[in-house]
């Protein structure tokens, strides 16, 4: 059955024949790209120099644009995206559209995820959607979080208006979050519900997304890369990806320990996993990160902060996750509510 023959808002957003579109090349000086960075073969996370020194799960994965977004302003009555890719991901437990489709914002206002298929073209894939905005203002297009991205073009109204966007971020260093598949986005059903992302709608800061699904192992490598960084302040939520708790304890603080001998002054967030109710193995893990809280705060920092993972799923309560593990957007709305306040305080916003 084709669903969209008895709902056409389930219709494949394909372009309409005789539609006068420009595309643009998101090199153009009118985007401005966030939380990615432009390659000689697509878009990463990460400098492709980092992906053989650490573990394998990242390599796979540092090319997903999770965090990635576009921003201009335009009057257009639509935005169109062109993007091609190499692979396309689909996962069982998680929406096509948040793994591998592309999100629209206008002026903080979601317009929905383009939820049309990429479409095999030889040996790459090719994603091509339109969506109707009601007005002019700054658009944010959110990349996928679980898919590689070649190349992106952005697609409005021949003769309409387009510009830098004319509401920025805040004049300071982007917030860097590093951690596991939760930290990346999974399982938000499109990419501007991944907490991070709500946080920089509210607060108006720049954010990096270095969540590697299956792959924070906390290596030493990855940590004076972040170090290297110019960032606000840093949330570091590894603990789900330690493969046991003998190595949390021997990486944690040794992490935490490169970060802050380079960023003496730096907020820095400790979190845990984000669970409504903690097993056994839950609270030991817990407790190794309280070790590195209550190690920096002996030795007299003050600009280090805790939020446990049963304070992140309080207002998601036993509906917060997908699997027990992966948050739902109800269980991303409840992360971003336990983290403003703390990220408000650290920044001085």
């Amino acid at each position: 059955m084709d669903i969209s023959s008895v709902d056409k808002n389930l219709m494949l957003a394909d372009i309409p024949k005789g539609l006068d579109v420009e595309l643009h090349p998101i090199t153009e000086p009118a985007f401005s790209l966030h939380g990615v960075m432009a390659t000689p073969d697509g878009y990463a996370r990460l400098p492709h120099s980092y992906s053989g020194k650490i573990n394998y799960g990242v390599t796979a994965v540092y090319r997903n644009t999770a965090g990635g977004r576009i921003r201009f302003y335009t009057d257009s009555p639509f935005v169109v995206v062109c993007a091609t890719s190499r692979e396309v991901v689909k996962m069982a437990h998680m929406t096509r559209v948040g793994c591998s489709g592309f999100d629209l914002y206008v002026d903080g206002v979601t317009y929905g995820a383009f939820v049309s298929e990429w479409k095999p073209d030889g040996d790459t894939n090719r994603f091509t959607a339109i969506r109707k905005i009601g007005h002019a203002g700054d658009v944010t297009v959110y990349m996928p979080l679980y898919n590689n991205v070649d190349e992106v073009f952005i697609g409005i109204a021949r003769g309409a208006t387009l510009t830098p966007a004319r509401g920025g971020y805040l004049d300071i260093p982007p917030v860097v979050y590093y951690g596991s598949s939760v930290t990346q986005g999974g399982c938000a059903t499109r990419s501007g519900m991944s907490y991070q992302a709500i946080l920089t709608r509210r607060l108006g800061v720049d954010h990096v997304n270095l969540g590697f699904s299956g792959s924070g192992r906390g290596e030493s490598a990855l940590a004076e890369y972040i170090a290297s960084l110019d960032m606000s302040a840093f949330v570091l939520d590894y603990d789900y990806n330690a493969p046991t708790p003998e190595h949390l304890l021997a990486t944690h603080k040794p992490f935490f320990d490169i970060i802050r001998r380079a960023k003496p002054d730096l907020p820095i967030i400790l979190m845990t996993r984000p669970k409504h109710s903690l097993n056994a193995e839950d609270v030991e893990y817990e407790k190794i990160v309280k070790q590195t809280y209550d190690a920096a705060l002996g030795d007299g920092d003050k600009n280090v902060y805790l939020v446990l993972g049963t304070e992140l799923m309080r207002d998601a309560g036993v509906d917060g996750t997908v699997d027990g593990c992966h948050p739902t957007d109800l269980g991303f709305w409840s992360m971003a509510n336990a983290l403003e306040p703390v990220l408000k305080a650290a920044l001085g916003i």
